[in-house]
């Protein structure tokens, strides 16, 4: 459980404590709070080891996550709770030789307090895996500077926790996500990754950008040098991950990119896998083929038919109202998980080693999709994703405006992967980003594809090279040699097999699927939810009556006099219920938080 927010303004004992604490309704983590003439800090106790804060005459460091240092072995010890904070802020401020976009790797921000000199530093990773909010206090003489990582506290303290923007709730119920760098609140903001930004005395707030993802950072002969220069970083990556380890699991589905996370991890290092489904099914089944072939131990969690509804209270405070609920799919498993040293992941690999979001042509060949890059083209720019004609055309306009604006800076860096990065970076403007900003608040997540090497490495590759699992097959081939003979869960295609032998396997492979589907009825085959039927479940009815007075809240994003109609008549899809569900819920949470603020309650903490 990881978050800290930060003021300017010094703050009463406790308060920033008990702000904090309300992020969770269960389980509240211990809290380190810092006051001095500087302003005033509160950190929760980070649960990857040896990461807590750590505070000397001068200086106060803290950090959020827990990334793998390149420049020292990564301590991982119970014992050692700020070992690995000294020695950053050893080589950030004594030694004042840090590279940041190279002697850390994976989600982080540093924090950092001057106490002499009366200023704070918040460093960014390179594509906001773990996101920065910044804000001033409304109606404040001092315009007193507050900066988190949790968007609502940040609005609470800067009191615009009411001032809701309708053009970012028109962007969630559309897109279901809300465009960079913009939050559900109105002037609060998200700090630009890849950065440092630094509030000094003055009470001025300074960003310097110290990474983009432009292509130049890797200039590669061939395709088998960007393929051996990848494995090797991402063995490499494994290898710090696992190091000091006592027990570690892998999330397993019927996918590649998780498979190839569990060949990398050394046969002598004990480890276990996990699976979260709504029920064993082919995609179960094919993950358990895995594992038993990696003679690893397989664990499968089933969701109820209530789990995201269920769930919806204290997944929403705890990812704050920038997030999607429904993308968080470990919550209730995570008492388990987080009994691990390390649990990895195999996410991002289609991003950033695949160019899904690339503009390419698609070739079909009986069931065999192939895809030509078009080379100097684009997509028609499409901002409006889902239903919206209960929007108001002004909102709508403004929205796309916004994601013209973010287009077009991402043009500007990085013109050649326009597709790939503008909806990707930085990573919030995609919702399942809600998935690692959880993980790292309930357990010790690891992405080994988010190691900086493999991130540098992806935004060099040209994108030919990428399509079609070209790069990500010449890296990794030899990895899934024991599973050669075991499908893909989704695309059924054999992942060993390059894209050619694939046609006619991939043909017999679908054909077989569809005889089996006829036989087992309406089973949900894949790894996700059903979100018609959970959109449509009759919890989420009920909460959304006992919500509804909070729809009035929206008015101004509507065309309709009466915004009750937008539920009463059903002109939501099922998944934008599940938004507005969110929605509702949070500016209910908001009206709670405000009055806690306001009658000065003390509200119980657990130290």
């Amino acid at each position: 459980m990881s978050d800290f927010i930060f003021s300017t303004q010094r703050q009463i004992p406790g308060n920033l404590k008990n702000l904090l604490s309300t992020i969770y309704l269960n389980e509240k983590p211990k809290c380190f709070e810092f006051h001095g003439d500087w302003g005033s800090l509160a950190v929760f106790e980070n649960i990857y080891y040896s990461w807590n804060p750590y505070e000397n005459d001068r200086y106060i460091c803290a950090m959020i996550g827990g990334p793998i240092l390149k420049f020292n072995r990564t301590v991982k010890h119970p014992d050692l709770p700020d070992a690995n904070t000294k020695l950053l802020l050893k080589k950030w401020k004594i030694e004042n030789n840090i590279n940041w976009d190279s002697d850390l790797s994976g989600p982080f921000c540093a924090v950092c307090i001057d106490k002499e000199n009366k200023t704070a530093e918040f460093v960014t990773d390179l594509f906001s895996f773990v996101p920065v909010f910044h804000s001033t206090q409304k109606n404040s003489l001092s315009n007193a500077h507050v900066v988190g990582t949790h968007n609502d506290t940040v609005a609470a303290l800067c009191d615009r926790i009411d001032d809701i923007d309708p053009v970012s709730a028109a962007d969630l119920l559309i897109n279901t996500n809300i465009v960079f760098p913009y939050t559900l609140h109105k002037e609060v903001r998200q700090l630009h990754p890849g950065s440092i930004s630094k509030v000094e005395s003055g009470n001025s707030l300074k960003q310097k950008i110290y990474w983009l993802p432009h292509t130049d950072h890797l200039k590669f002969k061939n395709i088998d040098e960007a393929a051996s220069v990848l494995r090797e970083s991402f063995e490499s990556s494994i290898k710090s991950i696992v190091s000091d380890t006592k027990n570690i699991a892998t999330f397993l589905s019927g996918g590649e990119d998780s498979r190839v996370v569990l060949a990398a991890i050394p046969e002598n290092i004990k480890k276990e896998s996990f699976i979260f489904l709504d029920c064993m099914n082919r995609e179960g089944k094919i993950a358990q083929k895995v594992a038993d072939i990696h003679q690893t131990k397989f664990n499968i969690e089933t969701r109820c038919n209530d789990f995201y509804p269920d769930n919806l209270d204290e997944v929403s405070n705890l990812l704050g109202s920038q997030y999607n609920f429904t993308q968080v799919h470990t919550f209730g498993f995570h008492k388990k998980l987080k009994n691990y040293d390390a649990i990895l992941g195999g996410w991002f690999a289609d991003s950033l080693l695949k160019s899904m979001l690339a503009p390419t042509k698609k070739i079909q060949i009986g069931k065999h999709k192939f895809y030509e890059f078009l080379s100097g083209e684009e997509k028609p720019t499409n901002f409006i994703f889902s239903n919206h004609f209960f929007i108001k055309s002004e909102i709508k306009e403004e929205l796309k405006l916004r994601y013209l604006q973010h287009e077009n800076k991402v043009r500007d860096i990085s013109p050649d992967h326009l597709e790939e990065w503008r909806t990707w970076w930085p990573v919030t403007n995609k919702e399942y980003s809600a998935n690692v900003v959880s993980a790292r608040k309930l357990f010790r997540s690891y992405e080994p594809m988010l190691d900086e090497a493999i991130i540098k490495i992806a935004v060099s590759a040209p994108v030919e090279w990428k399509i079609n699992r070209k790069l990500f097959h010449k890296a990794f081939k030899d990895l899934l040699s024991l599973t050669k003979f075991v499908t893909h869960g989704e695309n059924g295609h054999f992942p060993y097999f390059g894209s050619i032998i694939n046609i006619p396997l991939k043909v017999l492979i679908s054909l077989k699927r569809k005889i089996a589907n006829i036989n087992s009825g309406s089973q949900n085959q894949g790894p996700w939810s059903r979100w018609n039927d959970v959109g449509n479940n009759e919890i989420v009815n009920q909460r959304l009556a006992g919500l509804s007075n909070n729809i009035n809240d929206l008015q101004e994003i509507f065309k309709f006099e009466n915004p009750d109609e937008i539920i009463s008549k059903k002109w939501l899809n099922p998944y934008q219920r599940l938004i507005m569900l969110r929605l509702l819920h949070n500016l209910n949470t908001s009206k709670l938080v405000r009055q806690e603020l306001l009658q000065n309650k003390s509200i119980k903490y657990d130290i």
